[in-house]
């Protein structure tokens, strides 16, 4: 589990070094106020990371880390919070409640276990809860669920294992598991883990870590054989992960973590990838670049920054990006910021800090904007309450 942990700190710490002021284009929304809508931590600032990971039945579920087990909380309204499992299920090495989605009428959640292995629980209603796998699908080694996705009527969820290398895992039922590919690691054991799995259009993609050759993703159409479909680290082995949640305008955004500064791609056919450069979320210090969240008329990206705090980032096109956030909200120990799931018109985001405790910040989902060119570098959020926050996409900005 140190390994894991250590790797994992590893993505937030090299996630950012001095922040540089640009000269960017903003836009004016309908409201671009940023609430938070927790207590630090629900309470508690062992609480480190605080997710919205997943809705479901008209709830917004948000799952936590921390030392003494992984806590899930949901809300009916966004602002009222109750936990709804006992901490770690149980048993407190289980570490986080990460990866959740909604299958077949069940709520899944993956946890972080690196003594008996990941497990994965479900309930049909948010609130009675059942193991739905044995402890790391047999192997303690399998010590992590970061990525969960639903296709072809299979719940798939991927695995971090430094031994043999990352491995997906798909059940039709919710009870029996057959792992769904053909190597683990899909070949090699540096391919570590999975930081989203994600549909867009025929294809279930996986996206991997790797510290040696740069990431990779991989495709499937029928679940089990698998291609890869970029070239190592998108031609650059500092672009150690990758992670989408996001398709926008038929184009499907890709976004990397890399110590000089986070990257990002898009593609309309899953196979040719296109960099989008001159933007101004692509800096040194925001090294992890997610884009995990889209609305009819907008796509956000969040981002891991250890120097100013997480960044969330906002467009109309793919193209032109504005701020929706100060750094941080205000706070620099938030290193992490992930606008992950949406309920109503709010699009929730949250955060990880070892400080306070994770946060769940929300926004009303804005209108279409009206560009204006500006030199301010100030954005228009504020902390204080408003009328005017999503799920998780599996991203290495979960740290210890």
């Amino acid at each position: 589990m140190k390994k894991y942990l250590n790797i994992k700190h590893s993505i937030v710490i090299f996630s950012v070094l001095i922040l540089s002021l640009f000269i960017f284009f903003s836009i004016t929304f309908a409201t671009s106020t940023w609430t938070q809508v927790n207590d630090s931590g629900f309470g508690d600032a062992t609480n480190v990371g605080t997710y919205p990971i997943a809705t479901f039945n008209n709830y917004i579920y948000a799952g936590t880390y921390n030392g003494a087990g992984g806590q899930v909380w949901r809300s009916s309204n966004g602002t009222t919070w109750t936990q709804t499992n006992e901490s770690g299920f149980g048993d407190a090495n289980n570490l986080a409640t990460y990866s959740g989605i909604e299958f077949n009428g069940y709520l899944y959640i993956g946890t972080i276990n690196g003594t008996t292995g990941a497990e994965v629980w479900k309930s049909a209603n948010g609130a009675n809860w059942t193991q739905a796998n044995t402890d790391g699908f047999g192997s303690s080694s399998n010590e992590a669920i970061l990525a969960a996705e639903a296709f072809n009527n299979y719940l798939y969820v991927a695995t971090y294992n430094t031994v043999t290398g990352t491995q997906v895992w798909r059940t039709s039922d919710g009870e029996s598991w057959d792992q769904a590919q053909d190597a683990s690691g899909f070949g090699s054991i540096n391919n570590i883990y999975c930081n989203s799995l994600y549909q867009f259009g025929n294809y279930l993609y996986a996206f991997t870590q790797n510290f040696v050759n740069g990431t990779q993703v991989w495709r499937t159409s029928n679940g089990l054989n698998w291609t890869q479909v970029n070239e190592n680290g998108f031609g650059d082995a500092d672009n150690f992960e990758s992670l989408s949640r996001a398709t926008f305008n038929n184009e499907m955004y890709v976004g990397t973590g890399n110590i000089n500064g986070g990257q990002l791609y898009k593609t309309t056919n899953g196979t040719t990838w296109t960099q989008i450069t001159g933007i101004d979320v692509l800096k040194v210090n925001n090294q992890v670049i997610m884009p995990i969240q889209t609305t009819s008329n907008h796509i956000y990206i969040g981002t891991a920054n250890t120097n100013d705090g997480g960044e969330i980032w906002i467009s109309t096109n793919g193209s032109s990006w504005t701020q929706d956030n100060n750094s941080g909200f205000g706070d620099t120990d938030n290193i992490a910021a992930l606008p992950y799931a949406i309920l109503g018109n709010y699009i929730y985001a949250g955060t990880y800090n070892g400080t306070t405790g994770g946060q769940i910040w929300r926004s009303q989902i804005p209108s279409t904007p009206t560009p204006t060119p500006t030199s301010d570098t100030e954005d228009s959020d504020s902390s204080s309450d408003s009328t005017s926050l999503t799920t998780l996409p599996r991203t290495g900005a979960h740290a210890k």
